[in-house]
């Protein structure tokens, strides 16, 4: 099977056809697969019902853009407030390093 090699990871668009069947489903609204994971980029909104069904939440944003800075900053504060555990993680010095992390409460 080509791309099913290593390090491919299969995929479709949350307006497919099949959306529900899908492993990892890119989109912009509430996952139909089932997923127990979502990455929120770019200031990418999702609502506190999603959020409690989710196993992990990762946001993701440009470090070197000071309005993503920010509004990574809000959705911190808001996934705190909702009691999610958390853990903040930087690669500013070229390897992954935690920098933070907070209890779930």
């Amino acid at each position: 099977m080509a791309g099913a090699g290593r390090g491919f990871l299969p995929h479709g668009r949350d307006s497919d056809a099949h959306a529900a069947r899908q492993p990892v489903l890119i989109g912009q609204g509430p996952a139909v697969n089932g997923a127990k994971g979502v990455i929120l980029i770019d200031g990418a909104e999702t609502d506190a019902a999603e959020i409690a069904t989710m196993e992990r939440v990762w946001v993701v944003f440009e470090g070197a853009d000071a309005a993503a800075v920010e509004a990574a900053r809000g959705q911190w504060r808001w996934l705190a407030a909702e009691g999610a555990a958390m853990e903040y993680w930087s690669d500013e010095s070229g390897r992954w390093q935690k920098k933070t992390e907070r209890p779930a409460t």
